[in-house]
């Protein structure tokens, strides 16, 4: 019990060292971004058809690439553009 801190300590740095393990991160980082990616294309193509969705899509993004805009309240946002929109 003496050396489980220890081991501990030099377990994290012996992993971040093996390049075999860093390699299948890598690649399974880049498999993960694929299918969210893939995901991404899927859904905005069921949810995005008409002018008004297309136009809530597209001022989401540019907020998000312009201002560091927290997600929810992003999504909580464009959630209640969505329900006023037919009584505009």
């Amino acid at each position: 019990m003496i050396g489980t801190g220890s081991a501990k300590k030099t377990t994290g740095k012996v992993w971040a060292k093996n390049q075999q393990v860093n390699a299948f991160l890598r690649d399974v980082t880049a498999g993960a971004t694929g299918v969210i990616a893939g995901a991404v294309v899927v859904l905005a193509r069921r949810s995005v058809y008409d002018l008004p969705t297309l136009l809530i899509c597209l001022l989401s993004l540019g907020m998000l690439f312009r201002w560091r805009i927290p997600e929810p309240v992003l999504i909580a946002c464009a959630a209640v553009a969505g329900l006023l929109l037919p009584y505009a």
